[in-house]
């Protein structure tokens, strides 16, 4: 769906038909290639949609003797090529855009509310915790490096980083949070997000 939006997969099989010159030799290796990938490299992550990225080339490539076949050898009428390619192209592009498009919508302002407010007030060689269930869309706000999870081992971080300055932020006042501010000195807090000073 990502990659090909559905429609896609209509040039996609018809690519893996067709059957002229060279072009079995190439469907085979390429498919031979994603299978191999998969089984080798990918394993039990393909779920995960970035490690389907390197199959990209071999998909659009197959696509495109999709495209190829249809042009050449479904239709006749120089018309219905190009409306059928371009209604495809269109319709799979869009479909594809309209799932790709919600991964960069953030339903929680409060994140980058938060993050804008680290960023102005850390070091920018700071380290910063900012647990959001293992998400990093909280840490990327901060425009800094570090985690996205409950931490802990305070102390191990702090051997890990010596010379770096650690900070905490949550937009979350739950018990785990609520336990790190009775440990560590606050340097901002308002009803939506703490930051707190972890290496002091």
């Amino acid at each position: 769906n990502l990659i090909l939006g559905v429609y896609g997969v209509i040039p996609l099989f018809l690519g893996l038909a067709y059957r002229r010159k060279h072009s079995q030799a190439i469907t085979i290796s390429l498919t031979v290639g994603i299978f191999l990938y998969f089984l080798i490299i990918a394993q039990g992550n393909i779920q995960h949609d970035y490690y389907q990225i390197l199959i990209i080339p071999s998909l659009s490539i197959l696509c495109g003797l999709g495209y190829f076949y249809i042009y050449e050898i479904i239709f006749k009428n120089y018309f219905l090529k190009i409306f059928s390619i371009f209604f495809i192209f269109t319709l799979s592009t869009f479909l594809s855009y309209q799932r790709v498009v919600e991964y960069y919508k953030i339903n929680n302002p409060q994140i980058i509310t938060a993050g804008n407010k680290v960023n102005e007030i850390t070091p920018k060689n700071s380290i910063i915790i900012a647990p959001y269930n293992g998400d990093t869309a909280f840490l990327y706000q901060t425009n800094r490096s570090g985690f996205p999870i409950e931490i802990y081992d305070f102390e191990s971080i702090k051997k890990e980083f010596p010379a770096r300055p650690i900070y905490f932020t949550s937009v979350n006042y739950d018990d785990y949070t609520n336990k790190i501010i009775k440990q560590f000195p606050t340097i901002y807090r308002d009803s939506q997000f703490i930051i707190l000073e972890i290496s002091k």
